[in-house]
């Protein structure tokens, strides 16, 4: 009989008839079931402290960790950032990049689309203004293929793509990347149609007199 042979036929017919017995035992015995049950209760407790401890030894060695701020829910290009869309996490200073944003965005505006659990940095909002914004426009990110002329909030602009007048007289909420992008405000029916050429890369802006 081979030697993993030998050892099965020993476990079968040796081992499991004495552990029944033990069994048995802390069964019939209250006490030695009590006991038993402390003992596995204070080896789990060890395992336990000892796991967290290595977990926060590994945490440290990551390093100063800072307040950082995810999207809770998909954000759209326009929208105001609100409570409800704001989730605050831990993370580890080293590992971000200068851009996130370390306090809440609340009341900023999202340039571009935002999905759950993305962070939020200086390039995918803006600052409000919803004061430049009528009541039912609608915002909308516009990036140039090179620099826009000088812009500032409230300014009045023509929306132009493909060498076609698409909107006239809408309204500059706000300018970012160093002059090359804009929110703007557009009438409702002209949102669609700006918001396609400005994802196309098409759309430019133009001073309005």
């Amino acid at each position: 009989m081979s030697p993993l042979r030998t050892a099965a036929h020993h476990l079968r017919f040796t081992a499991r008839p004495w552990l029944h017995q033990q069994l048995v035992e802390i069964q019939r015995n209250t006490r030695r079931a009590r006991f038993v049950s402390i003992a596995a209760a204070v080896v789990a407790s060890c395992l336990y402290f000892f796991a967290l401890h290595d977990l926060r030894r590994s945490s440290d060695a990551l390093g100063a960790r800072v307040v950082v701020h995810v999207a809770t829910r998909e954000i759209l290009p326009g929208d105001t950032i609100t409570a409800a869309m704001v989730r605050g996490i831990e993370h580890p200073a080293a590992f971000l990049a200068p851009t996130v944003l370390t306090h809440a965005p609340l009341g900023k505006v999202a340039r571009q689309q935002m999905l759950p659990g993305e962070l939020f940095t200086t390039t995918n909002v803006h600052e409000s203004h919803t004061n430049h914004v009528p009541h039912g426009w609608r915002v909308v990110a516009i990036t140039a293929r090179s620099t826009l002329p000088p812009l500032q909030a409230g300014m009045r602009v023509d929306v132009i793509a493909r060498a076609e007048v698409l909107v006239t007289d809408a309204i500059v909420v706000s300018v970012g990347d160093a002059g090359r992008s804009a929110m703007i405000a557009v009438p409702t029916a002209h949102a669609a149609v700006v918001a396609t050429e400005a994802a196309l890369g098409e759309a430019t802006l133009a001073g309005s007199g």
